[in-house]
């Protein structure tokens, strides 16, 4: 079956990146043979602090964007992405699945990015990201 697992970020997950503008959140670590077939992102807390702060979801360094594109993380509350398939990246677009290693285990990472101060100003950011997974046998 599909199987749907939850993670949630808190501001002091991102001001922990430290003074730099770009850093990396693991959000899962999926078992080989895993087909994420769905992603959502809710923002749950406005950000603050900062020009900009983004945020892309993927598997392939350095800009972990195989699943979502870049989306705002200053966004208002509630603002949800992955309902349209605009939000998706192409590994996504159109909610085929994605099947990172036949044979490994893969880190799932929300990429954070930040544009007038580094991460380490940011307030306010929280939010939720959901998976939608199965392993094959």
């Amino acid at each position: 079956g599909r199987y749907l697992s939850k993670y949630t970020w808190a501001n002091a997950d991102i001001v922990a990146l430290g003074a730099a503008l770009t850093g990396d959140i693991t959000i899962a670590t999926v078992p080989a043979r895993t087909v994420i077939y769905r992603v959502w992102m809710a923002i749950t807390g406005q950000a603050a602090g900062v020009a900009t702060l983004t945020g892309s979801i993927g598997k392939t360094a350095a800009a972990y964007s195989d699943y979502f594109l870049t989306k705002d993380l200053m966004a208002v509350v509630n603002t949800l992405y992955g309902q349209v398939v605009g939000d998706y990246a192409a590994a996504m677009a159109l909610y085929c699945g994605d099947m990172p290693s036949f044979t490994a285990a893969t880190a799932i990472k929300l990429h954070v990015i930040s544009t007038g101060a580094n991460l380490s100003a940011v307030t306010g950011s929280s939010g939720v990201i959901i998976l939608e997974t199965t392993v094959l046998p």
